[in-house]
């Protein structure tokens, strides 16, 4: 791993289905060892430091162990994307922050060291979740560069026309939506609509699309766009899905910019209607009205 502070959950996501599981821990003994000779240091919650004499024990004796290096970099690249799968979403709070930092040293070293050993959406996660990591913190120039990362890993290994490398452009597109960056945000959006596409993974592109032609002052086509994003989203969820006010909204709104009114009306409508049967999503759902009274 990284020479950095380790979270114990990631070293136990190394061990194997065969291996043996004590009180709940299958290095436990290990760790109970390296602490009672204090070459292992507790400095949190689930969170330890080796002595820097061991850090370099180890770095020393990989030189001479190249199959047990080779062993357990296969053991932490598939578990470090895994746990980046799941439990970095896309949108972090404070604290999923505060848990998730510890862990970003050793996904960055695995996809330094062991880029190798991910194939798929193995490869896609690690690059895709600590670009998630970084634009919550409002770091969108860090968070561009593991997205460009990700598009250039995955063409290398998937080809141009996989799914997964559609889908990291157009993660980068929504990214560079989000920091005004229009040229570019067109372009990736557009090669994110290019092969084959997961219906689900449509709407947020088409959406992202439609506010660029929006920003352009394009009023009709961004219609076109968000009627298109609303009519996908209520094929995928179904149109009693509380999952389609947004698209409701975004749809309505590009609708009144073209003076549509009645048909914006009756997206609106529909909108309320749904939230007056479920009181509790209004503070989930982003439904503007503008000055209208209904």
């Amino acid at each position: 791993m990284a020479p950095a502070v380790i979270p114990w959950v990631l070293v136990e996501r190394c061990s194997s289905l065969q291996q043996e599981v004590i009180e709940g821990s299958a290095f436990g003994d290990q760790q109970e060892e390296l602490l009672r000779c204090q070459l292992l240091e507790r400095v949190g919650e689930g969170l330890y430091k080796l002595h820097p004499l061991v850090q370099q024990f180890f770095r020393l004796q990989s030189q001479s162990f190249p199959a047990e290096v080779s062993f357990w970099q296969g053991k932490l690249a598939p578990g470090v994307s895994k746990f980046c799968k799941e439990c970095i979403p896309q949108h972090l709070s404070p604290d999923q922050i505060a848990y998730i930092d510890p862990f970003i040293p050793h996904i960055i070293y695995t996809m330094q060291t062991c880029i190798h050993l991910l194939h798929g959406d193995s490869l896609f996660w690690p690059f895709t979740c600590l670009a998630y990591f970084y634009e919550n913190q409002a770091n969108f120039k860090e968070s561009k560069q593991w997205l460009i990362k990700c598009i250039n890993a995955c063409t290398n290994a998937l080809g141009d026309k996989h799914f997964l490398v559609a889908s990291s452009h157009g993660n980068l597109g929504m990214l560079m939506l989000k920091t005004h960056d229009l040229s570019n945000a067109a372009y990736h959006t557009l090669k994110s609509l290019e092969g084959p596409q997961e219906k689900i993974e449509l709407v947020p592109r088409i959406t992202s699309l439609a506010h660029l032609y929006k920003l352009k002052d394009y009023p009709a086509e961004s219609a076109d766009l968000m009627l298109k994003a609303l009519d996908l989203a209520e094929n995928v969820y179904g149109k009693e899905s509380l999952k389609i006010i947004a698209p409701l909204n975004n749809a309505g709104e590009a609708l009144l910019d073209t003076g549509r009114e009645t048909e914006a009306d009756i997206l609106f409508l529909r909108a309320l209607d749904m939230l007056s049967r479920n009181p509790n999503e209004n503070e989930h759902a982003r439904i503007i009205i503008l000055s209208r009274d209904y």
